[in-house]
């Protein structure tokens, strides 16, 4: 029973981190198509520390090591995204983000959850936020 347990708190877990992730990457992907340096760098930043947590928190479920696939797959993909953003610029996104969503959908493949796909957003999750770009969207951000 206390086994059971366990499980079920992982997958709650794993449910709270992923929506996380779900969040930010839409938050950034909408940035990024405004043009808003700061901001997307904010949100992709955040996608970082939430992989990274979640990397360091061993969730093995069902027999899959999450965290494992998470560093490959996951945290693989974002330093692929940023890499690429890097080099095209955050307009050109559409072109890149694809990145992202194919390591997740890699990811769900491997961990035994294939019916799990994410696409690229066609709106923002989130309609009280202004992604677009003002006098602060070029600052440096650490994601702090």
């Amino acid at each position: 029973m206390q086994q059971e347990e366990v499980v079920e708190k992982q997958e709650l877990d794993v449910l709270l981190y992923m929506n996380k992730l779900q969040i930010y990457s839409n938050k950034a992907y909408f940035a990024a198509k405004a043009d808003n340096k700061a901001l997307h760098s904010f949100y992709v930043h955040e996608m970082e520390e939430t992989m990274e947590t979640f990397i360091d928190g061993g969730v093995v479920l069902d027999g899959n090591n999450l965290s494992q696939n998470m560093e490959g797959f996951g945290l693989g993909a974002v330093k692929a995204y940023e890499a690429g953003i890097e080099r095209q610029g955050l307009t050109n996104v559409d072109s890149i983000y694809s990145i992202l969503t194919n390591g997740c959908n890699s990811c769900h493949m491997v961990s035994g959850k294939p019916y799990l796909v994410i696409k690229e957003p066609t709106t923002p999750i989130f309609t009280n936020q202004d992604f677009s770009k003002n006098e602060y969207s070029d600052i440096d951000v650490d994601g702090d």
